[in-house]
This record gives C-alpha cells, structure tokens and sequence, in this order.
C-alpha cells in the first residue's frame, strides 16, 4: 500500500511540473526594461533645481525691495526739533517755514520746542543722542543784529548773516540717509524761512525810501543765513559701502571657510572616531581663531581708507569686537546649516540670509514699512547700530537694545552649534565602527550602505 501511495505521489508530482513548463513555454516574455537615459535624469533635476532657485530668489528679492519701497512716504517718522530763540521776525520767519511743510509724508516731523524749556546745548544734546536726525534754531538775538547793522554802519561791517539760524544733524547716522533725506529737508525749511524774511521784512524796508549806508545796503541783500552743526562728520567715501558690501564681506569669509574645513576633514577622516568633546574644543578654537582674523580685516579695511577721518585706539578695538561678535553669529549659523540641510540646499540658504541680512541694515528702519520692524531682532542691524555709536564717538547710544539681541543670538546659536556637534561627532564614531567591519566579517557592500546611509 505504501509503495502504490508513494507511485501515486510521484506521478503527481511530475505531471505538475509538466504542465508548469508547459505554462512557462507559453507564458508571454517579461517586458524588456526601459534603457537608462543619463540626459533626460540630469534634465529633470536640473529643470527642478531651477525651479527651486527662481523661486528662493524672487522671495528674498521680494523682502529687499519691500523693504525700500516708498520710502519718501515714510520720511515723516524722522523727528527734528525747531526752537525759536530770538522771539523776532527772524524766528517768525522760521515757524512760518516749517508750518507749511509740517505734517506732510515726504518731510520730516518738526517739533516745535518752547525756548524756555530748553537750551541751544540741550538741542544739540538730544540731536546727538538720537532723539532728533536733526535741529534747526533760529539764535538769540537775530533779529536784534540785523535791526543794528540796518541803523549802523559800523555793525553792519561786523554783521554775520550765516548766525542768524544754525542747524545741526550727525553725518555718520546713514550717511545715505542723512545726506539724501534729512539734510534737504533742512535746506528747504531754511531756504523758505530765508524768503519769508526777505518778503515781510527786507521788501518793505527797500520800498520804503530810506537812504542806506552801502554796508547796511550789503546787509538788506544778503540778510540771514544758517550755519551747520555737524556733530558727527563722516565724509570719507568707504561709509556708503560699511553699511551695504561691508555686510557681505563676512558671511563670504565665514562660508566658503566652512566649506573647506568640512570637504578637507571629510575627506582626511578628521571626524571619524572624535568624541563630542574632543570635538568642541577643536571647533572652538578654530572658529574664535579664524572669526577674529577676518574681523580685523573688515576693521582694517575701514581705517586703511579712512581719509581725513582719525579713529582713536579704543574705538578701533570696539569696532574690532563688535565685528568679531557678528562674525561668530554668521560662522555658528553655517556650521548649523552645513550639518543639517543637504548639501545641494545649502547655497539657497546662504544667499537668503546674505540678503536678507543687507536689506535690514542698507537704509533706516524707520523708513521702511512697519512690516519691517522685524529687522530690529537681526543681529546685522544691532551690528551697525552699535558701530554708528562707536565711529560717532558715541552718538545714537542704542546699546542697551542692541547687545542682548547679539548676546541672544550668541546663546541661541552655541545650542545649535553643540546639537549640530553632537550629530557630526556620532556620524564620525559610527562611520569609524563600519570601516573596521569589512576587516573583521569581510562584508563590503554592507559597509557601502551604511556610509550612504549616513551621509559621510
């Protein structure tokens, strides 16, 4: 019974496979795989790569010149103060100037200020400390000096007319700014004021047929006039690039050093077995090193080129910290960049913060729409508000604002700097690990998946 069931079986068994080679004879043909086309792959990607850079640009292109757009129109956050201190014709003239341009959007707000609640040296104090872009006064006495040098010729021969009214302003506050909003403001307002006066009081006295000592004639001609108070002189001309390519100029420095450092110990095995800590002391060291170097470089720049402006020892070391700092932002921002996005996001990356960087420090926040106001937590323009302090000899005093928004990005980014670390010290003690696998079991293609896997 056995060996029927066991001849049973094999009969089976072997009619099966007949009719499974007789299927697979007439099964169709598996379909032959399409060939590998390397121009239509690398067409693709690029079409996609392109995509993805109009697209990163036209954004930050969108924040730059949103951030510049319709300035004039925001002219009148800009504060000057106006103080009539000769209570004569002379200081009529000038609050009658400045009422016709006030409260328009293209001018600058003036605010009128009582002369006895304050003095000329209070004024140019709170120009200064940033409370004003600018002043303008009409002086004690103005009007009685030219009501003398009319009736005299002898004070007509000492008659100043550039001191009936002075005006003041601080050059190194946005050089730009000042020198293409601010100050033409103030020569408007002055020049009205100067054909205010000659129309109510010079015209009636020419028409009036009295005989005039040819001094005093002199006088009538050229009547007043206005000096200029510049507290804060910056004419040399590298100050339109400080606040522009200046910014640039490190984060250049700070990423393409990254990218060397990170392809020549990539590829030594630098990073292979380090520990963390071994790991932070030598990222450290080489980041203060090479930090403080480039600085001095942007700090040297400026006073290479610094024509007839003289910066003294301590600002020149000030001005050397203040760079360092900013350029350890910038270098601890792409080493965290570096190790976390994917090498080929890296350059959006960077170009964005370069831009976005330069539009918050190129033109005065207070011109921009309040959408922009956001800029004041950069750590470019606390950077440039706390050197327009130091190159102003201590103007425009912000520095109670600006250091804790650099000293929060210093702290933020430490942490991010130990956490990216972190990362690329357990990827050099693992790739270490697989490196030593081939030789102990002999399995290659494992250790080739496991880098892959990796990244390293």
């Amino acid at each position: 019974m056995q060996r029927e069931g066991s001849h049973a079986s094999i009969a089976t068994t072997t009619a099966s496979r007949r009719k499974s080679v007789s299927e697979s004879a007439h099964a169709p043909a598996p379909a032959a795989m399409p060939a590998f086309n390397p121009v239509a792959v690398a067409l693709k990607k690029l079409t996609m790569a392109g995509v993805l850079f109009i697209v990163v640009f036209f954004c930050v292109a969108l924040w730059l010149f949103g951030s510049l757009y319709e300035t004039a129109d925001h002219t009148y956050k800009l504060s000057v103060a106006i103080v009539d201190f000769d209570g004569g014709p002379v200081g009529s003239a000038l609050l009658s100037a400045v009422n016709a341009v006030n409260g328009q959007r293209t001018f600058p707000t003036f605010h009128v200020l009582a002369a006895n609640s304050t003095s000329p040296n209070d004024v140019l104090r709170s120009v200064f400390e940033g409370q004003y872009w600018g002043s303008i006064v009409a002086t004690e006495g103005a009007s009685s000096r030219f009501e003398a040098a009319i009736a005299s010729a002898d004070a007509a021969t000492s008659y100043d007319a550039s001191q009936a009214l002075q005006y003041s302003g601080l050059e190194v506050r946005y050089a730009t700014a000042w020198s293409g909003v601010v100050l033409p403001a103030l020569n408007k307002v002055m020049q009205s004021a100067e054909l205010i006066f000659e129309r109510e009081i010079v015209a009636p006295l020419l028409t009036s047929g009295t005989a005039y000592s040819s001094p005093s004639a002199q006088v009538l001609a050229d009547p007043i006039g206005a000096t200029f108070i510049n507290q804060a002189p910056f004419t040399q001309g590298t100050r339109i690039v400080l606040n522009t390519i200046g910014f640039v100029l490190p984060f250049l420095f700070q990423f393409f050093f990254l990218m060397a450092m990170n392809g020549l110990f990539l590829g030594l095995g630098v990073y292979r077995g380090m520990s963390l800590g071994r790991h932070l002391k030598f990222r450290l060291v080489i980041s203060l090193l090479w930090t403080l170097l480039t600085s001095l470089c942007s700090v040297a720049w400026g006073l290479m080129f610094d024509e007839d402006y003289s910066i003294e020892a301590k600002n020149f070391f000030a001005s050397w910290t203040v760079h360092w700092v900013f350029s350890i932002i910038v270098f601890d921002t792409f080493d965290i960049v570096t190790t976390w996005v994917a090498p080929q996001f890296v350059s959006y990356i960077v170009v964005s913060v370069i831009i976005l960087s330069v539009s918050s420090v190129i033109w005065p926040l207070e011109l921009s729409n309040e959408f922009y106001a956001i800029h004041y937590a950069f750590p470019a323009p606390a950077t440039w508000s706390i050197l327009i302090t130091i190159l102003g000899r201590g103007c425009v005093n912000t520095l109670s604002r600006d250091a804790p928004v650099l000293m929060a990005w210093l702290i933020v980014l430490k942490a991010g700097v130990f956490m990216s670390l972190r990362r690329r010290a357990k990827q050099g003690v693992v790739l270490a690990q697989v490196e030593e696998k081939p030789v102990a079991t002999g399995e290659g293609p494992e250790r080739e998946v496991e880098v892959e896997r990796l990244g390293v």
